[in-house]
């Protein structure tokens, strides 16, 4: 392999991570309507990226939006907390 080239396999992953998602994509990848995430994104709830009149999302901003959205105790069950 040459210097100057990027390993294949880390090309590969950091290509899928900075594809773009629909807001098709993005209801699949959170399993809620596409109607959900169209007033989610007019609402600036998620992150998203105005392209003219489309609008998309970076998977990764997605995935790290939802980490935030977590409710209810951090820890698992039985770990941490009151004894």
């Amino acid at each position: 392999m040459n210097a100057t080239e990027p390993d294949t396999t880390e090309a590969k992953t950091a290509h899928a991570t900075n594809k773009l998602l629909t807001a098709s994509q993005v209801a699949e990848l959170l399993a809620v309507p596409e109607s959900w995430v169209r007033e989610a994104t007019r609402a600036n709830r998620i992150p998203h990226l105005k392209l003219g009149r489309y609008r998309r999302y970076q998977q990764a901003a997605i995935e790290a939006w939802l980490q935030g959205q977590q409710a209810g105790p951090k820890a698992p069950f039985g770990q941490g907390g009151r004894r």
